[in-house]
């Protein structure tokens, strides 16, 4: 039954990353825009703590967040270890592109 388990996360993962593939080949329009960090949904894990240590050292330099416009709530194409990191700092707020079709 575990294998079972793993296998369907592995499946599911496999999926996701098609499916954010898939968006960011289709998006037209980028818009910049400060955006609340608990609107962001973010589509895969935060694995490297030492990369989200040096954003939370240097946080005020980083690049904007690459979102998707999903309804009231926005789909993270790039940027999950600056939200991390901003999140973890306490700060609720993150300038971002945002993606529309």
């Amino acid at each position: 039954m575990h294998s079972l388990d793993c296998d369907f996360f592995r499946i599911y993962e496999i999926q996701r990353t098609n499916i954010r593939k898939k968006i960011k080949k289709s998006l037209k329009i980028q818009q910049e825009k400060i955006v609340k960090i608990n609107c962001c949904v973010l589509t895969e894990g935060n694995k490297d703590r030492k990369k989200i240590e040096q954003i939370k050292l240097n946080f005020k330099n980083i690049p904007p967040i690459k979102l998707f416009n999903w309804g009231e709530a926005y789909l993270v194409l790039d940027g999950h270890h600056r939200i991390t990191a901003l999140h973890e700092l306490g700060i609720n707020k993150i300038k971002a592109l945002v993606s529309v079709y």
